[in-house]
């Protein structure tokens, strides 16, 4: 698994994303007014940004070095519920709370 995260780190910092300096699992690709962040867990690729045709292009350079599967858009990602609204992305871990509580009780 190690080798496989330092082929992809190597790979992502060749196409221009730089790494973060607080976390060892996001990626962050800028340019002009564009944005996209890349997060890394385990063998799971979490991608976002704020233009639609860039993330295809990003997801198209990845496909071309990696075996990927595109999910389309996130619904859950570790233990966290992202519903899409109108102001932005909503975050939410009402499964784990729940979980937690009836562990408890």
């Amino acid at each position: 698994m190690r080798a496989w995260y330092t082929r992809l780190n190597d790979f992502l910092l060749s196409i221009g994303f730089r790494a973060s300096k607080v976390d060892t699992s996001l990626f962050i690709f800028s340019v002009d007014a564009d944005i996209c962040y890349l997060l890394v867990y385990v063998d799971d690729i979490l991608l976002t940004g704020t233009n639609s045709l860039l993330l295809q292009c990003l997801i198209q350079l990845l496909s071309l070095e990696f075996k990927l599967r595109d999910l389309g858009y996130v619904h859950y990602f570790l233990g966290i519920e992202v519903q899409s609204t109108s102001m932005g992305l909503m975050l939410r871990q009402h499964k784990y709370i729940l979980v937690k509580f009836y562990l408890k009780t």
